[in-house]
């Protein structure tokens, strides 16, 4: 049933796209974390601890593996920066997160089954750090410690949307993977001098893949 009407969907944009004033569009997106929070660094580039906010993106293909929700490990790439609020001075850069995963509650075996699951995760996020004059670039390592509530998606939407500028969206996409949002604290510590240190706290999502077609149009 999903197969068919992702193909009257396309079928959908194909004609419409012929019509005067229509647009398709389509996309496709990996499972990914997202991290925001508050905290202070130092070393940055003064001594003194001043307010940061860690952002941070990360893709992590075991979300897309139905069943696995009690598993043990989870390994992850992104791109994580510590940013100032008082200026745009930020120790920015790629990472990697392994992740271990002492401690889940869940059902049927690992599997969702459309119940969320609860986890605590301890993670180290080494990383290579850029950063503004006065701060030295390379190499740093982070720990973490999250407590989330997870459950799998698979499902297929779709909407036709008017707007109020007199254009229109129709179109129709696919989730699949785990979603979740949890609490995180973490400590992080360039190892390069001079060097940055940073405490935190925030909040975590896990957003499904997904992929999806449409039009834009106008009336």
């Amino acid at each position: 049933m999903r197969p068919l009407r992702l193909a009257s969907l396309l079928a959908l944009a194909t004609l419409l796209t012929f019509s005067a004033g229509c647009l398709p569009v389509a996309w496709v997106t990996p499972p990914m974390q997202m991290e925001i929070g508050v905290g202070a660094s130092a070393g940055l580039p003064e001594r003194d601890a001043r307010i940061s906010m860690p952002l941070a993106l990360t893709a992590n293909p075991l979300q897309m593996i139905h069943g696995q929700g009690a598993r043990r490990f989870d390994a992850g790439v992104g791109y994580s920066a510590h940013v100032l609020f008082a200026d745009p001075l930020a120790a920015h850069g790629p990472h990697l997160d392994l992740s271990y995963i002492p401690l889940v509650r869940t059902e049927g075996g690992g599997t969702f089954g459309g119940r969320r699951a609860l986890r605590l995760i301890v993670s180290a996020r080494p990383a290579y750090r850029f950063a503004g004059e006065g701060v030295g670039r390379g190499p740093s390592l982070g720990l973490r410690l999250t407590l989330e509530s997870a459950s799998f998606t698979d499902a297929v939407s779709s909407e036709c949307e008017a707007r109020s500028d007199g254009s229109f969206f129709c179109g129709s996409s696919l989730s699949y993977g785990e979603d979740a949002y949890g609490l995180f604290v973490e400590a992080t510590r360039g190892l390069t001098q001079p060097g940055y240190s940073a405490i935190s706290i925030g909040l975590s999502f896990r957003i499904p893949a997904s992929a999806g077609a449409g039009v834009i149009g106008q009336f």
